[in-house]
């Protein structure tokens, strides 16, 4: 009886046995699954997030990049004056030469004594003038006069600490224009941005539909009464044109045109179109008497090998043009001599020319400090 007891238990628990392997395997392969999964979603969601925070820190590179480029070309090319600021004021944004300056300051603590600079911009802080406030939190000091051309910066101070600046233009600044060359569009190429005066300028063309005639213009950038020169594509779709070289420094444009329809343009340079002066204090008519001048000084003239009982013309005026009016002296028919200009008030190059009725024959190139 005990026997077949113990053989009863013994085929049950072979018989029961796979249905519990299999429902232990069939659990453990859920639960297996189920931690893949939770895994695999754990890994997921951290990788989408490094791979978030990569993009984002990439975005913000990026855009932090072209923001530093922006604003060192802003700062760059554009001069941006400040009457305005937290503690600083002024009246105006350009003042003439000689002109005095009075700088207002206000909200300052009482009893604290502020100093005021005012200097050159951009050229080491050249001829500085300090002033003092008699600490009380409000009022107004005044500079004497600058007779130096250019940007002047207006600086606070507290003790050594810089705590407001403003930005003035002192008589006329000349304003160098920041041009974008363009070498190469849709239908045009030439192979440099930039040209040497007298060198032959290459412009191809592609892309154009055959059999038809198209011009291809180049002239100086906003200047009407320029040299045009123009050349016609022969009915092919792309191929080259030569212009001869250009002796006038500047920008040009090259335009390309279909009948009287702008198709396309490019932008060059030729020489350099913001030149420096080359002094010149000694030519076969005339001769610089001085040879370094400063303001508030007479320029004096030597003229020598002209003809005599003629009389010839002299015209002093400012190299950089649109600066000041031209000075006029005349010779007394005598065939050398001295005239003298009254003093100029301006810093900067003058041109001296000599004129034998409307012909000129002479010119002189100073510097005035």
């Amino acid at each position: 009886m005990r026997q077949k007891i113990i053989i009863t238990v013994i085929i049950n628990i072979l018989l029961l046995a796979p249905l519990f392997s299999r429902g232990r395997s069939e659990e453990h392969r859920r639960d297996e699954e189920r931690g893949n999964s939770e895994e695999h979603r754990r890994d997921e969601e951290r990788g989408n997030s490094e791979e978030h925070r990569r993009d984002k820190e990439r975005d913000n590179s990026e855009e932090h990049g072209r923001g530093q480029k922006e604003r060192s070309e802003v700062h760059a090319h554009n001069v941006r004056l400040k009457t305005q600021s937290t503690f600083l004021s002024v009246a105006r944004k350009q003042y003439k030469l000689g002109q005095s300056i009075t700088v207002n300051y206000r909200s300052l603590r009482s009893g604290v004594r502020y100093r005021i600079d005012i200097l050159r911009h951009g050229r080491g802080g050249t001829g500085k003038q300090s002033e003092y406030t008699r600490g009380r939190g409000s009022g107004s000091v005044s500079f004497k006069g600058i007779n130096h051309n250019g940007y002047y910066e207006i600086k606070l101070y507290s003790g050594d600490k810089l705590k407001d600046t403003l930005l003035i233009q002192i008589g006329t600044v000349r304003r160098y224009e920041h041009v974008k060359l363009k070498s190469s569009s849709r239908y045009l190429r030439t192979p440099r941005a930039r040209y040497k005066k007298g060198q032959t300028i290459v412009i191809n063309y592609r892309s154009l539909r055959s059999g038809v005639r198209y011009r291809i213009d180049i002239m100086q950038k906003d200047y009407s009464r320029g040299e045009k020169q123009s050349e016609y594509t022969r009915g092919r779709g792309s191929g080259s044109v030569t212009f001869k070289g250009i002796h006038r420094d500047g920008y040009y444009e090259v335009k390309l045109y279909s009948g009287r329809e702008l198709m396309d343009e490019l932008l060059i340079q030729v020489g350099n179109p913001y030149p420096r002066y080359k002094l010149v204090l000694e030519h076969r008519y005339m001769k610089a008497v001085e040879t370094s001048h400063s303001r508030n000084n007479p320029v004096r003239i030597n003229y020598r090998n002209l003809e005599r009982g003629k009389r010839y013309k002299l015209v002093m005026s400012p190299a950089d043009r649109g600066r000041g009016r031209e000075q006029v002296q005349y010779t007394r028919g005598r065939g050398s001599g001295m005239v003298t200009f009254p003093a100029v008030r301006s810093s900067g190059y003058y041109e001296i020319k000599l004129f034998d009725g409307k012909r000129e024959i002479g010119k002189l190139m100073i510097l005035v400090r």
